[in-house]
């Protein structure tokens, strides 16, 4: 029973808050580059999720994946993620 007390406290405690900041920069980050921008919603979420996951950064393969975007907007992306994901 200790156990499931610690995981739950776990959960409570750290997991939750965590999973509540990464949504709340997610939909900054997303709402802030479709209000700039005239892209699919599915594609400002794959940047978003992208470049979050490369520590605020697009990799070269997925500059190349978007060369139809001019490097400005991906640069753009960059920022308003790392805005939105501080440390």
């Amino acid at each position: 029973m200790a156990f499931l007390h610690q995981m739950l406290q776990q959960a409570i405690e750290v997991e939750m808050p965590q999973e509540m900041a990464w949504l709340d920069g997610y939909d900054q980050a997303t709402t802030a580059l479709e209000q700039r921008f005239d892209l699919p919603k599915k594609d400002i979420a794959a940047l978003v999720r992208m470049a979050w996951g490369n520590g605020g950064h697009l990799s070269k393969h997925r500059r190349k994946q978007y060369a139809h975007l001019p490097d400005s907007v991906l640069d753009e992306v960059e920022t308003v993620v790392r805005q939105a994901f501080p440390p």
